[in-house]
């Protein structure tokens, strides 16, 4: 996924901001100047799909993005008993089990460390409790492999496409790309995906023209200014998200 697409080209800026009536480009000083650099700072998800809801959610929490961040534990459990009342695929489906093709095996559901340790399924085997994080390819939800030592965040930071992901909670906005965007007095912009266009603001209004003249509009509010998106969040259903970028 091209990450300026994410935020400039296909989105519609909504910024919230102040309401002169100056008009602006370049260096005109007869309104306060945008110049500068703005940066990705806080991202919240509305599952809903509306915007206005009140239920926006600033990260999610993994591997159970079911969780809120106060019920999220910082770490995962790897065990598993046997159902072996549960005897076809279909059954085991429905109980969000593993099938084998003769045996169905479900999570023992541990959430703490101490829950996790002490559990033993019928073979006697405990289970394990899983700290850190890892990479993760952002576009294809695929981990990426440190080799034969655990993965560190620096291992992650070269790579745009690569982000950092706890075992636990995650904020959106460390997840996504960093996208950037700087303003120039002549009137002129460029973004961190190497995109470039013109900028014109006629009172709290901001209109960006890229190079394919595809038209960004919206205000912009002192240091920061905030993007409504609608769009999937790894492969989900379309959601709304609201991201606010600051200088």
């Amino acid at each position: 996924m091209n990450k300026i697409k994410l935020i400039l080209a296909i989105f519609s800026l909504t910024m919230v901001g102040c309401d002169d009536d100056t008009v602006s480009s370049g260096n005109n000083d007869s309104t306060e100047s945008i110049s500068g650099t703005y940066t990705l700072s806080s991202v919240v998800v509305h599952g809903s799909g509306d915007c206005s809801d009140q239920n926006g959610v600033s990260g999610t929490c993994f591997p159970e993005p079911q969780l809120s961040e106060a019920d999220c534990p910082a770490g995962n459990c790897n065990c598993s008993s046997d159902l072996p009342e549960v005897t076809t695929e279909e059954d085991c489906d429905a109980v969000d089990g593993d099938w084998d093709g003769s045996d169905c095996t479900v999570q023992c559901g541990a959430t703490t460390e101490a829950e996790c340790l002490a559990f033993e399924n019928s073979d006697g085997d405990s289970g394990e409790w899983y700290t850190g994080g890892f990479c993760m390819n952002i576009n294809t939800g695929d981990g990426m492999s440190c080799g034969e030592s655990n993965c560190q965040p620096s291992d992650c930071a070269d790579d745009d496409e690569v982000s950092w992901i706890n075992i636990g909670w995650n904020l959106w906005a460390a997840v996504l790309p960093q996208i950037s965007v700087t303003f120039s007095n002549d009137g002129t912009y460029s973004d961190s995906d190497n995109g470039t266009g013109t900028w014109t603001q006629e009172g709290a209004v901001l209109t960006m023209v890229n190079s394919d003249n595809e038209v960004t509009t919206g205000t912009v509010s002192g240091s920061t200014f905030t993007t409504e998106d609608m769009d999937s969040v790894f492969g989900s259903d379309p959601v709304c998200s609201v991201m606010t970028f600051s200088k």
